[in-house]
């Protein structure tokens, strides 16, 4: 089987599984095959079969009776009336994309379901995945699409609460503020729209970013360029606004210039930098995606990293992969991040008595830096 080196293995054994159980491959009730059929059929180990079988357990795809048994594909049958209110009443919704390159939200969701099984009341978790079917999606099939589909099913039907990944901006405002109303709690992660008064967890994003341009100062370097991401996010927003302060600080000039977009490729991005008068010699990027896409695209020239460049990207990715990491990056407390997403929730569970129990509640927790190999002391060089 081959797989991406930035993609964990067992995120593609999990997307397989789950491709034959939609197309009816594997029918509810069935068994799966064994983890050792698995592996030997996939050429893969099977603690890999293992962990994607986990993965689709989290995502209540298949069950299994306990410990030792072999796992079934879950039977969705339609309760009957007068149980559907009670079922939407023990339920929590976690929205988000589960692509097979998003290995944060396998983080979340075991944190969510870790914090859940602690709690004596029996809530159940229902993920609903906004990531497209279709390769290449239209307007109507994307994540911005299904997140409103599945709003929409909340605001209508209820829920004991929402987890939500929020990707649809302003449009989806109005119905956010509906669930709120309804006494639905409602809880965002990662990001929120600074229009809506609303419980958050997340990162700080803009402390994290300051000590990964502190990093890159304290290694010499003096010309730090910056990989934007241009959506008017809050965690994006934040990092950027980290960058820039980080700079102020210690004493460097913000230059317009040396902050670009990998969109629509790190190719064009890379050419806006290297054709400056003074080339940066460190980049910080907004995510660990645009820092892989910058890294490839300096290979491809010759560029070396971390002698001619030194990079740092956000999320710790690679801490997903079977292979040693090489991006200096800031790590993401993502089960954490789940788990405390659920104290919200639950917190809310309750009509709110005080004041301070009715505000809104923002979590942030810290961020950390791991060194790696892909940040150096600062050599001035002429990139050609």
């Amino acid at each position: 089987m081959q797989t991406s080196s930035r993609v964990p293995a067992f995120m593609y054994v999990s997307k397989i599984l789950q491709d034959r159980i939609e197309e009816g491959n594997y029918a509810p009730g069935e068994w799966l095959p064994t983890e050792r059929d698995l592996a030997t059929e996939m050429n893969i180990s099977r603690p890999v079969v293992r962990s994607a079988i986990r993965h689709l357990q989290d995502k209540g795809v298949i069950t299994q009776q306990g410990p030792g048994h072999r796992q079934q594909v879950r039977i969705f049958d339609k309760p009957p009336l007068a149980e559907v209110s009670s079922a939407v009443g023990r339920t929590v919704v976690a929205i988000m994309s589960q692509s097979i390159e998003l290995a944060s939200a396998h983080s979340i969701l075991r944190g969510i379901n870790a914090e859940l099984r602690t709690r004596e009341t029996p809530y159940q978790l229902a993920v609903y995945d906004t990531e497209p079917k279709m390769l290449h999606h239209t307007e109507s099939e994307s994540e911005q699409s299904w997140e409103r589909i599945y709003l929409e099913r909340i605001n209508r039907d209820g829920a004991a609460g929402v987890i939500l990944y929020h990707v649809s901006g302003p449009h989806t405002i109005p119905l956010l503020r509906s669930i709120q109303q309804k006494g639905i709690p409602l809880v965002l992660i990662d990001r929120y729209p600074y229009e809506l008064e609303c419980d958050f967890v997340g990162v700080d994003n803009y402390g994290a970013t300051k000590v990964a341009v502190e990093h890159l100062i304290g290694l010499g370097h003096q010309r730090i360029g910056y990989i934007l991401q241009e959506e008017q996010v809050s965690s994006v927003q934040e990092r950027l606004r980290g960058y820039r302060d980080a700079l102020e600080i210690c004493g460097l000039s913000y230059v317009a210039e040396l902050t670009v977009s990998a969109r629509p490729t790190a190719s064009l991005a890379l050419d806006q930098l290297l054709s400056l008068p003074k080339p940066p010699t460190a980049l910080v990027a907004v995510n660990d995606f645009a820092a892989f896409a910058i890294i490839q695209e300096a290979n491809k020239r010759g560029i070396h990293v971390p002698k001619d460049l030194s990079v740092v990207g956000f999320d710790n990715s690679e801490a997903y992969t079977p292979r040693p990491g090489i991006l200096t990056t800031i790590r993401q407390p993502f089960e954490e991040i789940g788990r405390r997403a659920v104290e919200l929730v639950l917190a809310r569970q309750s009509p709110p008595r005080t004041p301070s129990e009715r505000a809104y509640r923002h979590v942030v927790l810290p961020g950390t830096l791991v060194v790696r190999e892909s940040t150096g002391p600062a050599i001035e060089t002429a990139h050609g």
